[in-house]
């Protein structure tokens, strides 16, 4: 199992202590194809749980990271995606009283975003293993979001009772906006908002963990 699945389901252990966590993607798109980009990551109703776990040396078996070393690690990140063409204002905002981390930037395209996300997962894979593009995409009217990596059959094997718990109460949200009204999506799950403008979509990781169509859509705009 390579670093990027191993770091999720470290996760995962030091997660199943804490209650509920969310996920939220945030892409904003302008008319020329440039935009915003926003990661967040809120364990703030877990915080008085995760506190404790610091204070820990192991869980499960598992050695504790630092929170120093996941600063570090974070810091690193940033600065892998600052370093990516097209990629500009990069900022990074770590609460580690509240447990609320957010990554920031400006794209110059959507295929900008796309090569920058890429890269930096291919930086902290140690077998150096390629992983697809064209996560993101825009072209004309049409925007989509979609999975290119294989992940799901390796995850599905590690989906024991407790994991599968823990997944089915965490929260993956997209948030995407749009300079024109939005025609279709074609995601089930979608939400198009009162102005016509945004897309919301809401799916629990358990779902994402079991197939990558969880979260793909093809957003057309009027």
């Amino acid at each position: 199992m390579n670093t990027l699945y191993k770091a999720f389901f470290g996760l995962i252990i030091l997660f199943s202590c804490t209650g509920c966590f969310e996920i939220v993607e945030q892409v904003s798109l302008q008319e020329n194809g440039s935009g915003g980009y926003k990661l967040i990551a809120n364990l703030s109703q877990s915080k008085s749980n995760l506190s404790g776990i610091f204070a820990k040396d192991t869980l499960f078996g598992k050695k504790i990271p630092q929170i120093s070393t996941i600063a570090t690690k974070m810091e690193e990140a940033k600065n892998k995606i600052a370093q990516m063409p097209g990629i500009s204002n990069v900022k990074l905002t770590k609460d580690f009283s509240n447990y609320v981390f957010n990554l920031t930037c400006d794209f110059k395209s959507v295929k900008d975003l796309d090569n920058a996300l890429v890269n930096t997962i291919e930086f902290f894979d140690e077998k150096k293993r390629e992983i697809p593009t064209g996560n993101y995409g825009h072209d004309g009217n049409t925007f989509k979001r979609q999975v290119n990596y294989n992940y799901p059959s390796e995850v599905r094997n590690n989906l024991n009772g407790q994991i599968s718990d823990i997944l089915a109460k965490a929260k993956f949200t997209a948030i995407y906006r749009f300079p024109n009204p939005v025609k279709s999506v074609s995601n089930p799950n979608a939400k198009i908002s009162p102005s016509g403008k945004a897309v919301l979509l809401t799916r629990d990781f358990l779902s994402v963990a079991k197939s990558k169509e969880a979260i793909a859509n093809t957003i057309v705009l009027k």
